[in-house]
């Protein structure tokens, strides 16, 4: 943080906004795009105050191919990342096995 601070004049500076503006805009994130990018924007907030319309188009449709990508990923055969993300909100929304404890407990099996 200290660096941070001598370079940058912030403990927490960050650039990481220049990256979100290529994806957002559609620039290249390689030094050709981030040089007009760093010209143009200065903070996470001018990313978003550019086109807000835009980039929240954009970021919704980067979130949901990310989610899509996950969930088929080999990791998770896409059968499987599904009922896995069915089962979890089951359990967020407090499905009844998740109240009463773990599935196979000995007082439920002897009460089957």
């Amino acid at each position: 943080m200290i660096v941070t601070y001598r370079l940058h004049g912030s403990p927490l500076y960050n650039g990481n906004y220049l990256n979100i503006a290529a994806m957002a805009y559609g620039w290249p994130s390689d030094e050709d795009g981030m040089r007009p990018l760093s010209a143009e924007f200065h903070t996470f907030g001018d990313v978003v105050r550019h086109d807000p319309r835009r980039f929240a188009i954009s970021y919704f449709h980067n979130l949901a191919v990310t989610v899509a990508n996950t969930l088929g990923s080999p990791l998770a055969i896409l059968p499987i990342g599904v009922l896995a993300l069915a089962g979890t909100a089951r359990v967020l929304q407090g499905g009844s096995r998740a109240r009463r404890g773990p599935a196979f407990s000995r007082q439920q099996r002897s009460s089957r």
